[in-house]
Parts: structure tokens; sequence; C-alpha cells
């Protein structure tokens, strides 16, 4: 089972509890699991908005 399939199962019990939760994890599990360097970064909470996936925002570029 991949990181991504993992952390599909945790949000979807999430979700059941808080349906508006935004969902968060790795951007890119095929870099992340090649890189020789596991850096975490622990990013502020999100500004608003419901049920999004904060992983596709940050893939696609994000924004300041």
């Amino acid at each position: 089972m991949t990181i991504k399939e993992k952390e599909e199962i945790l949000f979807d019990k999430l979700k059941l509890q808080n349906p508006a939760i935004i969902t968060d994890g790795i951007v890119d599990e095929n870099q992340y699991l090649s890189s020789k360097y596991k850096i975490l970064y622990v990013m502020k909470e999100v500004n608003g908005g419901e049920d999004w996936d904060l992983r596709k925002f940050l893939y696609k570029g994000g924004r300041w």
C-alpha cells in the first residue's frame, strides 16, 4: 500500500467526523521516496475554505 493510499484511508475516516477537513500530506510521493534526505515542512494551517486538497494545490505551485 502506498503512502498516498494510507493518507486517503486516514482522511476518509477523519471526514466522517468533519466533512470540511482540508487534506494534506506528501505532495509528490515518488520524489519523497527517491530523495536521500526526508525533510518535513510544518506549515501553518490553511486560511478558510472547505474540503480541498493542499497536496494538489502545492503540487501545482501554490502561492505566497
